[in-house]
């Protein structure tokens, strides 16, 4: 969906995005076998990316946090209205 609505993610987001609820891969150490190259440095992205994510720790979104990720939607392109 990112990349038909030209989302200029780099790629590791976009591998990042793609591997994170793969938890087989990245909790237990399953399908090693099948990784493409660069797939262990997106492991180590993807462990610190759902920690953070499973911390349980709520932010507040202030203006300031509004203004900043309205800007970091604009740079990668995705700040419009998304295609399905």
């Amino acid at each position: 969906m990112l990349k038909f609505n030209q989302c200029t993610l780099p790629v590791e987001a976009f591998n990042l995005l793609r591997l994170q609820s793969f938890s087989q891969w990245h909790e237990k150490g399953a399908y090693r076998q099948f990784e493409a190259p660069g797939d262990a440095e997106t492991l180590k992205w993807v462990k610190e990316f759902n920690e953070i994510r499973n911390s349980g720790v709520k932010h507040v979104a202030s203006e300031s946090h509004e203004a900043y990720y309205a800007n970091l939607l604009k740079k990668y392109n995705i700040d419009g209205k998304l295609k399905w």
